[in-house]
């Protein structure tokens, strides 16, 4: 007989052992998604709450609280629209869901976000309980705010090379005649706003604002076409590692700097064997840098058309000046028939 009386009550003590498990498992559930539950008595107004609610809302750990308790740590920016999701629910019998700020006694703000279900009406229908959750979504709302920034960043920062682009083309219609020689100059350019854009983006911090990028890096990039092994120039640079630049700074020198290169290419230092090319970027007094760029020929001269080019106002002398001006900078140019010596003092 006691072995039946056993067999009989065991089925009741499983249960209660069954629901006891559920519950501890959806207890750890939530504390391990940093989840807390409510239990919401509409028609009295009372919040039933476990205490990482209120820690969530930065309420005291004990006490009754009503939901009028909560809505008053809401930013009043927010509480129309968790009001609209709360009538939401209630007028058409859907889940409510909303994002909210909320402001603890010192000060603080955080994000929560939060869904909850009616589970109770009257014979009328109006709603007596909603069950639900509410979790700190913070950091993910900050996250937010910095992929929105690194994109208002990259539409400017694009926007500008666009606008570059087309004031290039805007000064070759009207210094330019030799469509080579301008696809010339426009292709380098192009690779110089490349070349700038990734650097600026390999620098930007995670607001989206480029952050101290290095001088050098945009020198070696200038003339890493020529400044391998087996050159046929030889190629010295000398850059300040405390000369670094911002994202304007960095474009309008890659632009000067693949100016330079291309026309060497072309007429001067890096267009035959034996000539040298120095390049120094130099940190000066007053929070100022100089760079310059000097070509000397070896066993030859510069052409003679290439320095009636320099010294009349060309495209690319333009160029340079208008490079020079974005970097509120002074420039002086000596084109001479040994080579080419420019100079750019700026503000760094």
């Amino acid at each position: 007989m006691h072995a039946d009386t056993s067999l009989t009550t065991a089925p009741p003590v499983m249960d209660a052992k069954a629901e006891v498990s559920d519950a501890v498992r959806a207890q750890l559930a939530l504390r391990a998604g940093k989840m807390a539950s409510f239990d919401w008595h509409m028609d009295t107004g009372i919040v039933e709450s476990e205490a990482k609610l209120r820690e969530l809302y930065g309420m005291p750990l004990v006490g009754q609280q009503t939901v009028d308790d909560f809505f008053a740590i809401i930013h009043p920016e927010d509480i129309p629209h968790v009001d609209a999701a709360i009538t939401r629910a209630i007028e058409q019998d859907v889940d409510y869901q909303a994002e909210w700020r909320v402001i603890h006694p010192d000060g603080k703000i955080r994000w929560l976000g939060g869904q909850g279900r009616i589970t109770a009406r009257d014979a009328d229908g109006t709603p007596q309980r909603m069950l639900g959750l509410n979790w700190d979504i913070t950091d993910r709302k900050a996250q937010e705010e910095q992929l929105a920034l690194m994109a208002r960043e990259m539409n400017h920062r694009v926007k500008n090379i666009f606008a570059m682009i087309a004031a290039l083309i805007r000064m070759a219609k009207s210094r330019t005649h030799d469509v080579a020689s301008f696809a010339d100059v426009l292709r380098s350019q192009v690779f110089a706003l490349s070349d700038a854009h990734a650097l600026t983006m390999e620098y930007s911090s995670s607001q989206g604002t480029a952050q101290a990028i290095p001088a050098r890096r945009i020198v070696e990039a200038a003339v890493a076409a020529w400044n391998r092994e087996g050159g046929v120039t030889e190629i010295v640079i000398d850059v300040s590692d405390q000369v670094t630049l911002d994202a304007r700074q960095t474009s309008a020198l890659a632009m000067m700097l693949y100016e330079l290169a291309t026309n060497a290419a072309k007429y001067g230092a890096l267009a035959q064997d034996g000539g040298t090319l120095d390049i120094s970027l130099l940190r000066e007094p007053g929070d100022r840098a100089r760079l310059i760029w000097r070509e000397v020929l070896a066993n030859r001269t510069l052409d003679p058309g290439a320095i009636a080019a320099a010294q009349d106002g060309g495209f690319g002398s333009v160029l340079l000046r208008q490079s020079a001006l974005a970097l509120d900078g002074s420039l002086q140019q000596d084109t001479r028939l040994q080579g080419v010596e420019v100079t750019l003092d700026f503000p760094i």
